[in-house]
C-alpha cells in the first residue's frame, strides 16, 4: 500500500483512506477490527491471516510470516480491549512493512515498543512534541500511531472530547470504544486530539 509518509501526518491519511475504502470497519459504536479489518489487510496482502492467543508470550504481540500465511500471536493475558488493540497494530504492521521498514533485528523493535510504552503510560502536553519533530518514523512508533487513529471512531472524537471535559472518567470512555484505558488517557492527556486537528487542518 502506497503511504504519503510514515510520520503523524501520514497515519492520520491513511488512517482515513483505511476507514473510508472499508466502511465496514467502522459501522458500529466501536472499530471493527475482528473480522473486518483483518479481512482488509487480508484483501491487500493477498494471503490469509491467522491469529492466535498464545500463553507462552506475555508481554507483546507479534507477526510474523509463516507457511504461505501471516501469523499473529496475542498474549493470551491481555484483556478483550488490550487484545483488540495489539491486534490492530500487529496488522497495520503487515500492511504497512515492507524490507526497507521491517525490523531487521527482533531485539531492537522489542526495545523500540517497550520505549515507547514507557512514553505512553506518562503523558503530558508536550509527550508528543519530540515524536512530532522525527521522520520517518520507525516500524514501531508509526504502526502505534496508525492503529491509534484506526482505534478510535472518528464520528465519536467529538463526544469523547466533550465527556472529558465535563470529568467523565478516561475508564467510562475507553469502555465505550472497547480500547485500553491507558491509551484513552494518553489521547487526551498528550493533547493528541490537538495536534491532529492541526494536521486535518493543514490539509484542507
Amino acid at each position: 500500500m502506497n503511504i504519503i509518509s510514515r510520520d503523524f501526518t501520514g497515519a492520520i491519511q491513511l488512517s482515513l483512506k483505511i476507514k473510508r475504502e472499508n466502511f465496514g470497519i467502522s459501522t458500529t459504536k466501536f472499530i471493527n477490527v475482528n473480522p473486518a479489518f483483518i479481512e482488509a489487510v487480508e484483501k491487500d496482502a493477498k494471503v490469509p491471516i491467522n491469529v492466535n492467543y498464545d500463553f507462552q508470550v506475555t508481554d507483546l504481540s507479534v507477526a510474523f510470516w509463516g507457511e504461505n500465511r501471516w501469523v499473529i500471536l496475542i498474549p493470551e493475558v491481555f484483556n478483550y480491549c488490550h487484545a483488540r488493540f495489539a491486534l490492530c497494530k500487529e496488522l497495520c504492521h503487515i500492511l504497512t512493512d515492507d524490507s526497507t521498514t521491517r525490523a531487521k533485528d527482533p531485539t531492537s523493535q522489542i526495545l523500540q515498543a517497550l520505549k515507547l510504552n514507557r512514553v505512553i503510560q506518562e503523558p503530558d502536553s508536550k509527550t508528543l512534541e519530540p515524536l512530532l519533530d522525527l521522520q520517518p518514523w520507525d516500524s514501531e512508533t508509526y504502526c502505534f500511531f496508525l492503529a491509534l487513529e484506526i482505534m478510535i471512531p472518528d464520528s465519536r472524537r467529538e463526544e469523547m472530547l466533550r465527556l472529558y471535559n465535563l470529568g467523565t472518567p478516561t475508564l467510562d470512555i475507553a469502555h465505550q470504544i472497547k480500547m485500553p484505558e491507558t491509551l484513552v488517557a494518553f489521547y487526551f492527556q498528550s493533547r493528541y486530539y490537538s495536534y491532529r486537528q492541526q494536521v486535518l487542518d493543514s490539509l484542507k
